[in-house]
């Protein structure tokens, strides 16, 4: 019963020394395979090496589709691509990425020191225009000529007003400052607006120079002033006051 038996353990021993490229449905070689992984052929009839499912490079190094399952991410166009079995679809893309390549599908050779002024000239060229609206956003506040005007009586010398506003669609933001060195006699006061607005509206102030107290201006329905009182309602003037407004209102 013994017969043979050195023999078969010599063959069972050999046979666990086998590598894995020694098997008939395997690869032969591991040379050029670094970093692949280890899948059932197209055919399904062995195994084979191939790239891994979740890999990642520029957009171009993604190759063709055709195996169903890969997941590359673009890592110069940013997004995430996944294979169908035909084609790469992609299934996630870059906020900033999709951003970049609207302004790019415009025309920009390269998106290189784009600024608010080299978008709008793209577009005029183009025969499209750019929102007033949108440029606004890309804007500091314009001064304009504000003028301060008593209720009662006069004002004296030395009073100053300066106002800054900025618009955008029917909406004007206002920043404003009055400062009185003498009142003269005038018994509270308005200051004017760069535009008529459309119904009432209030603006929050504050007098820095003196009380400290907070302050409103309001103005009728469509009119070009606000009329300033103190929270208590009473006329905000005195010497030495120093008021800030700001606030926003729909503009006719």
């Amino acid at each position: 019963m013994a017969t043979g038996l050195p023999d078969y353990f010599s063959r069972v021993f050999s046979e666990m020394l086998l590598q894995f490229t020694d098997l008939q449905d395997t690869p032969g070689s591991y040379v050029g395979k670094a970093n692949k992984n280890v899948r059932v052929n197209a055919v399904e009839s062995g195994l084979e090496f191939g790239g891994a499912y979740f890999d990642a490079g520029v957009d171009a190094d993604k190759g063709a589709a055709g195996r169903k399952g890969r997941v590359w991410w673009a890592t110069d166009s940013k997004i995430l691509y996944w294979d169908d079995g035909t084609d790469w679809v992609e299934i996630l893309r870059s906020e900033i990425a999709t951003r970049l390549a609207s302004l790019a599908e415009k025309s920009f050779l390269s998106l290189t020191n784009v600024n608010v002024d080299g978008v709008h000239g793209l577009l005029a060229d183009d025969q499209h225009v750019l929102d007033s609206e949108v440029l606004a956003l890309f804007s500091a506040l314009t001064s304009y000529p504000i003028t301060i005007t008593p209720i009662s009586g006069a004002l004296g010398s030395g009073n100053t007003a300066t106002g800054y506003y900025l618009t955008i669609g029917k909406i004007t933001f206002l920043r404003v400052r009055v400062h009185f060195v003498d009142i003269g006699t005038a018994g509270g006061y308005i200051f004017s607006l760069p535009n008529t607005a459309k119904g009432g509206a209030i603006l929050v102030g504050r007098e820095n120079g003196v009380t400290g107290k907070m302050l409103h201006a309001y103005v009728p329905f469509d009119e070009t002033y606000f009329a300033v009182q103190d929270y208590s309602g009473n006329p905000a003037i005195a010497n030495g006051y120093d008021e800030f407004f700001s606030g926003c209102y729909e503009h006719i």
